[in-house]
């Protein structure tokens, strides 16, 4: 940051974060939709938030269920528990139609 003349706005700790059940990554969960909605305003997205146990599996089902119509993007973080899982936004054109599903 010093290089870059850069400052640290905000800082959290693990603990901070526990104590408050609250962590910074909230406020950047979108930055995937916003850089594809620059390509293509037609997208929205599903926000997803999979199970810490079963992570693998379940990605591999919606993989299958949606297979050609989305594309994910997965991100594996850890939890304020200390468990590795998985989520992020799968973004597509689908979910006009299958809105009402």
């Amino acid at each position: 940051m010093l290089k870059h003349q850069g400052e640290n706005a905000i800082r959290q700790s693990g603990d901070e974060a526990r104590e408050s059940h609250t962590s910074l990554m909230e406020y950047c969960w979108n930055h995937t939709t916003l850089h594809a909605l620059k390509i293509d305003n037609t997208l929205t997205y599903l926000q997803t938030a999979f199970n810490y146990q079963r992570f693998a599996e379940q990605i591999l089902q919606m993989e299958q269920r949606f297979a050609g119509e989305v594309m994910s993007h997965i991100e594996f973080l850890r939890d304020n528990d200390g468990n590795i899982t998985a989520s992020g936004p799968a973004a597509g054109a689908l979910f006009d139609r299958r809105a009402t599903q």
